[in-house]
């Protein structure tokens, strides 16, 4: 638990956050929602796609406190992007599963 309150506050490094979490726990949990696809699970896709989303948002809540206790830079402002941009697609793929499950 401590872990995750260190993400989500900034106290992990921006590279660790970046790549340790946002990269890795991508790949991890697109791997394991593809594996539910491939074998009609659709409930724990949805669940994946949960834990996907509420990943990136601690990772991006992370890189928004590392800007702000420290200095801006270019590497800080393209993760933050990124980060950014996969919470944005993760809100697009849940209405779009709302719409198709419901």
């Amino acid at each position: 638990m401590q872990t995750i309150k260190d993400l989500a506050t900034g106290r992990i490094s921006l590279a660790q956050t970046f790549w340790g979490y946002g990269v890795c726990g991508n790949i991890i949990l697109g791997l394991v929602g593809t594996s539910a696809i491939n074998n009609e699970f659709l409930g724990f896709f949805i669940l994946t796609l949960i834990l996907k989303f509420l990943l990136f948002a601690t990772v991006l809540s992370g890189i928004t406190f590392i800007m702000r206790n420290d200095k801006i830079t270019v590497w800080r402002i393209l993760t933050f992007a990124v980060v950014l941009i996969e919470v944005i697609v993760g809100l697009i793929m849940a209405a779009a599963l709302a719409s198709v499950a419901f």
